[in-house]
Order: C-alpha cells, then sequence, then structure tokens
C-alpha cells in the first residue's frame, strides 16, 4: 500500500501509530479503495481512551 498510493515510511508510521494524518492521506485511501471516510476514520474525543462500551480495545488505524 506504501508504495502503491506513495506514502513516505513517517505517515505510514504516524497510522500504525494512530497518530493524526493529513486529509490528503485520507483522500487517497478512500479513492484507492473506493470507501467512504465513515469506513476508515473513526473520532474519538480527547481525554476519551479507545474502549468500547464492553471494554474491549478498538483499533483506530487505517
Amino acid at each position: 500500500m506504501r508504495k502503491t498510493l506513495k506514502f513516505s515510511p513517517s505517515k505510514i508510521a504516524k497510522m500504525g501509530k494512530g497518530e493524526n494524518v493529513s486529509m490528503d492521506v485520507i483522500e487517497r485511501v478512500c479513492s484507492h479503495f473506493q470507501c467512504s471516510i465513515e469506513e476508515i476514520v473513526q473520532y474519538i474525543q480527547e481525554g476519551e481512551d479507545e474502549h468500547d462500551e464492553r471494554g474491549n480495545l478498538e483499533a483506530n488505524s487505517i
């Protein structure tokens, strides 16, 4: 995916760590996989953890 979408290693590292990425990165992923932003992005309010209502850790990376 990195080579196909021409992402730098640092962009891949950010996604792997759940860090912020630019809208350009999100647009390229959505375009490549022909999906909507809602299918790949999850909003987590600052200060909230990444656990669902059952206490399971949720994935938040692309």
